[in-house]
């Protein structure tokens, strides 16, 4: 049976599914059909808020420390920190293989939801309740587990990128890792108690949603091409 927390979280993840299915960019993303402009958007952005997530992760762990705060929640962290180090390469590797240039790429300003996203994690990390990036975790990687994979393939098949084969290790390697970190999660999520640390973790889960379908609906205005 599932706990209270993670019933909620679950309920994110199904919002978002909808929300994405409902989206033209998305839908070509998950469906095979993107087209070059679109997914090097969505790298692109994807790009911007990867690289803050170690680092967030890391600054979580601290934040508990400082809170003499369970110390196995700040060990999670960490651990995480070191899974997640160096994916923002796996992003910035797959623009490479599609003709992008990684100053193109760095230099450029992500977009309001993804700007959005970063500053309300960081917020999150500094607060009373660093636990609450838990639920941004969360929800990320249940829409890896459920959609990264299938993508991938299906982009690969249709073949309408050109050199696609080699540009989609970000989402083939977040899908292979994902699924048994939901399930680690959502384990270690039933223990948390703390009506107030519950709040903040379903609030994360539910910005990550609204940010993320925000990141979709910019990348369905207007998509990038390689310089």
């Amino acid at each position: 049976m599932e706990s209270p927390i993670v019933k909620a979280l679950n309920e994110e993840v199904t919002k978002l599914l909808e929300a994405l299915d409902a989206n033209p960019a998305a839908r070509a993303l998950f469906d095979g059909s993107s087209d070059l402009g679109t997914y090097v958007s969505f790298l692109t952005e994807t790009y911007h808020y990867v690289r803050y997530t170690h680092p967030l992760l890391a600054r979580a762990a601290e934040r508990l420390k400082e809170l003499d705060d369970r110390p196995h929640m700040a060990a999670l962290y960490d651990t995480k920190a070191q899974e997640e180090f160096g994916h923002d390469k796996w992003a910035m590797d797959d623009l490479t293989a599609l003709g992008c240039r990684y100053d193109d790429v760095h230099y450029r300003n992500p977009c309001p939801a993804v700007e959005a996203y970063i500053a309300w994690n960081q917020f999150m990390v500094e607060s009373n309740h660093p636990t609450g990036y838990l639920g941004t975790a969360y929800i990320l990687e249940a829409l890896s587990t459920e959609r990264a994979s299938l993508a991938a393939e299906k982009m690969v098949a249709a073949g309408a990128i050109p050199n696609i084969e080699n540009a989609v290790y970000y989402l083939r390697g977040h899908a292979e890792a994902d699924g048994g970190h939901v399930f680690a999660l959502g384990k270690m999520l039933s223990k948390v108690t703390d009506p107030a640390e519950i709040d903040m973790i379903v609030m994360s889960a539910r910005v990550t949603r609204m940010t993320y379908v925000g990141m979709f609906e910019s990348i369905a205005a207007k998509s990038l091409q390689p310089a």
